[in-house]
């Protein structure tokens, strides 16, 4: 009801109102004015204005006899739920009344559930009562979304969105479902240093005014309350828009422990106002041997007393201790500082021979390393991973392991061959603390084994494409292993797309690269540098991690992106896919309009058969179970003209003159045409069942797809209920794919019951965007309200009950990062919940409208204007203007 709940009592000089709630301006005696605008119940909304005052009018006209007295109850209710009322009288004598409003300047809450995130914000109730109390009539708000969609990408931690007018929308609701293109920051923003997630003794306030349609400037008074609630610390600011984070150190440790409110209260026109944004800082018990393994996560070991730590950031006096071999010879260098540090510097080389330590190390120790520009690789024991370190800004935790009488080995990565990148790896700093070997057992035990699944979904040739890799077969037991140790039992391993990245034996077909290299560099100007993941593929990835299962104990399921063909220039030709597709345009994927959309038609048997066949080599060689990958590039026919008239001669029903709204007959097309589809994977298990009889394995078969919802899942030619009615699956993976515009809810729980009514598990789905700050896993810090988000929103379908968690691109967790640790817990409910309740990481990362929608897919587009060749809109999908 756009005109707002109005409740009415029946009095002898109020006007009828109409029976849908809707009062007319001159039936209703009592009018509302906003900063001075009449409110329209027509229009059903009102812009109020950003960290600035705000004024509520209440009059009434001459129908309201002089002799009756109404009282005017006015209630704000805050994002939390805290309720502040003023009241007000209109009589014979006052005629008119004002009410502020304040500044309204408090944030948002987001909230994530089974996969949906809700938006919690204002809301505000005006209620008139007569004098004996009895309510008259009665106007009810909530907080929307901004009017206006972002022309540019925003939600994943992308930009921080500017702020907007406040938009209050009639009717009552505690929450929205929470759309990113819309999505605007209040005028303040508020957060703790993270320098409090290494030491809770080390607290820092940061504060901001944010840029947009608020105000230029506010002061404000910095306030933190204690448990029992009792101030205990306050400075008056000033903020100015445009001039970032103003931080303020505070001393907190002789506070006792417990939970701290830490606000941000505006003062407008010179009062005070309690609606501003505030945080939690949280005070805890701490273990003085407990040795914080990241940042970002709970994972602790346990110090060894008895043994001295040894730290070095002279690494030429270092060498000269306790190196083996000539580091010079190697191409290594020494580049020392005005402090007395000396940095190793990488040379541009992966081939070059590692620099290596023998230091005086008896039992195990936690060894943390410190980076400039692209890193370095480290192999800590002669046992571990060879690892890469790209983390600038961090001392970052590498591994825990035994290094009696063992060696650490620094290598160097590959030098880039763009201007972009000509910068060299820096080791600044190497950290060795001695720790129990209990605490390292009990460390990898517990983040290696979650109580709920986790699938690694890995597009592993992006660990290759940034300069500082390593380009040796090693690398691939680095991705396995180290996903390994965070707990994925299942890797998900790339085949490829329209190319093939494994050494495939099938006619027809294009390994990468599709053209010759030295062909595409005629007209590179990218920002990614292809070369190695070509040399790379030559290196069998396929067969290298089918031999590494046993070492790291996990399972190998090949996926194939199913509909990511890629035009004859895409990507300077290096990506323009096989010659099956380019030379069969006639089986291509054709738009309603009749355009090029880039893609297969599987109304063809032929192509159908092209991605079986691939799906079957990989099983031969040692699949242990298979993803279809449907979750990029949706839909899987469209258009196709020879499709539309076998579906015309069939019906009458002309495809191209329908859409959503027509409703059953909409249906029954998409239906018709999404089984050519289906008939993949019955394709796929016939050939199936006889490799699984002679291996006595079973196989899995698994769908990667949009949770956009089933009736979209239809009509992008994914029959989800047919696959599982017909047992053609064993598992759904979902993906937070978001190519409708913002129309998919993305709401896991039809899936769930889907799934249990035939016995299929379903995994919830979480992207990179939710493990990677906005800068990326390298760089820090960037937007990291995305990791909170990430935890978040694992959390919420972990809640719902989803039967693991798969995530994609964790090929770029296998990187050594402060953050890769945090997913463990996305497999941990207990854990998860109780790091979110007594850490500090969302008050030092809280979530807001720039970062709400991170978890999703980063191909996901809300904007459906943004150029990209993937990007489902609704003409493509076949709805119409008039679909939903």
């Amino acid at each position: 009801m756009r005109g707002g709940k109005i409740g009415v009592i029946v009095l002898l000089w109020l006007t009828y109102l109409p029976s849908d709630g809707r009062s007319q301006p001159d039936q209703n005696p009592i009018r509302l004015y906003f900063n001075d605008a009449p409110y329209s119940p027509q229009a059903g909304e009102v812009l109020l204005k950003a960290g600035q005052p705000n004024r509520l009018g209440i009059k009434a006209d001459s129908r309201l006899p002089g002799s009756r007295t109404l009282s005017c109850k006015v209630t704000r209710i805050l994002p939390d739920g805290e309720k502040i009322r003023d009241e007000a009288r209109l009589d014979g004598q006052t005629r008119e009344v004002h009410l502020d409003l304040g500044p309204m300047a408090a944030t948002p809450i987001y909230e994530f559930e089974a996969g949906v995130v809700y938006q919690r914000g204002y809301g505000l109730e005006v209620l008139l009562r007569d004098e004996k109390d009895r309510p008259i009539l009665s106007w009810e708000f909530h907080q929307g979304l901004s009017a206006e969609a972002s022309e540019k990408r925003q939600g994943m931690g992308e930009i921080d969105p500017p702020v907007k007018a406040l938009r209050l929308l009639a009717g009552r609701k505690e929450r929205i479902r929470f759309d990113p293109k819309f999505g605007a920051l209040g005028p303040l923003s508020l957060r703790l240093g993270e320098s409090v997630l290494h030491d809770q003794d080390r607290l820092e306030i940061q504060a901001r005014l944010n840029e947009g349609e608020g105000p230029a400037g506010l002061a404000g008074l910095l306030r933190i309350t204690s448990p029992s609630g009792k101030g205990i610390w306050h400075k008056e600011i000033i903020l100015q828009a445009g001039k970032g984070w103003v931080k303020f150190d505070v001393d907190p440790k002789s506070w006792p422990l417990g939970d701290y409110k830490v606000e941000l209260r505006p003062v407008v026109e010179g009062k005070q106002w309690p609606d501003g944004p505030s945080v939690t800082y949280r005070r805890r018990t701490t273990k003085s041997n407990a040795l914080l393994v990241s940042p970002f996560a709970p994972w602790t070991l346990e110090r060894d007393p008895s043994r001295n730590a040894i730290a070095i950031t002279n690494f030429l006096d270092a060498h000269q201790k306790w190196g083996k071999g000539k580091a010079d010879d190697a191409g290594w260098k020494w580049d020392p500082d005005s402090k007395g540090n000396v940095a190793l510097i990488a040379p541009r080389d992966h081939t070059a021979d590692p620099v290596v330590f023998q230091l005086p190390t008896q039992g195990h120790y936690a060894v943390f390393a410190g980076v400039k520009e692209e890193g370095c690789l480290i192999q800590v024991g002669s046992r571990d991973l060879i690892r890469q370190l790209r983390v600038v800004g961090f001392d970052t935790f590498v591994a825990a392991t035994d290094l009696t009488n063992d060696v650490i080995r620094i290598y160097s990565g590959r030098g880039s061959k763009m201007a972009k990148f000509d910068r060299v790896g820096r080791l600044t700093s190497l950290r060795f603390v001695p720790v129990t070997s209990d605490s390292v057992k009990s460390f990898y035990q517990e983040i290696g084994n979650p109580v709920v699944p986790l699938t690694a979904v890995n597009d592993w040739g992006s660990y290759f494409e940034q300069p500082g890799t390593r380009l040796f077969p090693d690398q691939f037991d680095t991705i396995v292993g180290g996903l390994a140790e965070l707990g994925f039992r299942t890797i998900g391993w790339s085949l490829g797309r329209g190319y093939l990245e494994y050494p495939s034996k099938l006619p027809n077909v294009c390994v990468f690269p599709c053209i010759s290299y030295e062909e595409a560099k005629k007209a590179y100007e990218a920002n990614y540098d292809y070369e190695p993941f070509g040399m790379m593929i030559a290196k069998d990835p396929l067969g290298s991690v089918y031999r590494s299962r046993p070492r790291f104990n996990v399972e190998v399921w090949p996926w194939l992106g199913m509909q990511r063909h890629y035009g004859p220039k895409s990507y300077w030709g290096l990506l323009a896919s096989s010659p099956f597709y380019r030379k069969n345009p006639q089986w291509w994927r054709i738009a309603k309009d009749g355009s090029d959309a880039i893609g297969m038609s599987y109304f063809f048997p032929e192509v159908r058969k092209e991605r079986v066949d691939i799906l079957l080599e990989a099983t031969v060689l040692g699949a242990d179970g298979l993803i279809i990958g449907c979750d990029r590039q949706v839909p899987m026919l469209l258009y196709n003209p020879e499709m539309v008239k076998a579906y015309r001669d069939r019906t009458g029903v002309d495809p191209l003159k329908i859409d959503a709204s027509h409703g059953k007959p909409y249906e029954d097309w998409i239906r018709w045409r999404a089984d050519f589809f289906t008939q993949v994977l019955r394709d796929l298990k016939k050939e199936l069942d006889p490799i699984r009889a002679r291996r006595a394995k079973r196989i899995p078969v698994a769908v990667r797809f949009p949770s956009a919802g089933l009736f979209f899942n239809l009509a992008q030619g994914l029959d989800v209920e047919t696959w599982c009615r017909e047992q053609l699956v064993d598992e759904l993976l979902l993906d937070p794919l978001e190519d409708l515009g913002g129309k998919g809810p993305h709401d896991v729980r039809p899936y769930l019951e889907l799934g249990r009514r035939h016995g299929i598990p379903v995994l919830g789905g979480i992207g990179a965007t939710g493990f990677l700050s906005s800068s990326g896993p390298y760089i820090l810090p960037g937007n990291m309200g995305t990791l909170t988000a990430g935890l978040k929103r694992a959390l919420g379908l972990l809640r719902a009950g989803v039967d693991g968690i798969d995530t994609y691109e964790t090929e770029i967790i296998a990187q050594v990062s402060p953050a890769r640790f945090l997913v463990p817990l996305y497999g941990n409910p207990r854990r998860l919940e109780a790091f979110l309740k007594d850490s500090n990481m969302e008050s030092c990362y809280p979530v807001d409208a720039g970062t709400a929608a991170a978890g999703h897919d980063n191909h996901s587009r809300w904007q459906a204007n943004l150029p990209h060749s993937w990007n489902t809109v609704w003409d493509v999908h076949g709805f119409g203007p008039k679909s939903l």
